[in-house]
């Protein structure tokens, strides 16, 4: 029998059902019914909200393990310096501004010592003498300072300076010595320094000089001291700079040649002489029954000396 007092739900009742109070909702049974969040993006969302907390951690207990870790390391370094690398820096520093002597360890890349053609005395005027050398340096490499005295019989001269290019031969002299002084004749060469010209900077050595030191002598003349009435053999010549360079102090030696002998060796130095200049020189020697065939100029510029050129012309 139908009971009136049992109460049924009415299916046109708007009001839901309440779920139980401590049951916590489920939202991975969810499903988006629009389609605009995939349900897999929804979990992952839910997942990283509820372990936000735990990431959080994990990131504050890596930094500071990390900057623990490189703040000793970097302590340890610092120490490690102190204690050795200064030193150790000081030496690196030593041996990089060292040059290292490869002709010391290989024979083949050490120069050619200097050769010392000859020496011999000259008549150089009233009661004075004149010692020259001539000295020559085969290398095409290697240009080579020196310091050189001569000892005549019980003199010793004063000490020069002197230079050899790649490959040159001249002569090097002690000029207007005591007459006194003896017949026998030696020179001295010291510190000895050699000088590797910079393949990259510099690659035909040879003709790289003789670009520089194109001088060139016309109208030469050799006047005896018998002509003309004067007391002194003049020399008279015109000196040509041939080269592109200018020299704010260009030195030569003139050298009387008699064939191949050198019968007189007079000093000559020109200022501010530059390129395709030419200059008349007259130069007088004292030297009593001196005579000679021929003329020569042996130039004594340091030409990878930077400061012996002239400016060039603006």
């Amino acid at each position: 029998m139908y009971n009136i007092y049992t109460k049924t739900k009415n299916q046109n009742d708007p009001t839901p059902p309440v779920a139980p109070a401590n049951k916590k909702p489920d939202f991975t049974q969810y499903i988006d019914p629009t389609g605009e969040m995939p349900t897999g993006k929804f979990k992952l969302e839910i997942w990283l909200v509820k372990n936000k907390v735990l990431f959080y951690k994990i990131a504050v207990r890596f930094l500071v393990v990390f900057s623990v870790v490189t703040i000793a390391y970097s302590m340890w370094q610092m120490g490690d310096y102190l204690i050795f690398g200064i030193d150790e820096d000081a030496l690196m520093n030593r041996q990089l501004s060292s040059s290292v002597n490869y002709a010391v360890w290989h024979d083949h890349f050490a120069p050619a010592p200097i050769e010392i053609v000859t020496a011999n005395i000259l008549a150089g005027g009233t009661d004075k003498i004149d010692a020259f050398a001539i000295l020559a340096n085969h290398n095409e490499k290697f240009v080579v300072s020196f310091d050189y005295y001569f000892v005549v019989g019980d003199l010793v001269t004063d000490k020069h300076s002197g230079f050899l290019l790649a490959g040159e031969n001249r002569p090097v002299a002690s000029l207007g010595l005591s007459a006194g002084s003896g017949a026998s004749i030696e020179i001295v060469l010291e510190n000895i320094a050699w000088h590797r010209v910079d393949p990259h900077q510099i690659i035909d050595v040879i003709g790289w000089q003789q670009a520089r030191l194109d001088f060139t002598v016309a109208n030469s003349q050799i006047i005896p001291a018998s002509a003309e009435g004067i007391s002194a053999t003049a020399l008279q010549f015109d000196l040509t700079n041939n080269s592109a360079f200018g020299y704010r102090q260009a030195d030569f030696y003139v050298a009387l040649m008699q064939g191949e002998t050198v019968a007189a060796l007079l000093p000559l130095q020109l200022s501010d002489f530059a390129s395709n200049e030419t200059r008349a020189v007259d130069l007088r020697s004292y030297t009593s029954g001196v005579y000679g065939t021929d003329i020569r100029v042996c130039p004594l510029i340091d030409i990878y000396d930077s400061g012996v050129y002239l400016a060039p012309p603006k």
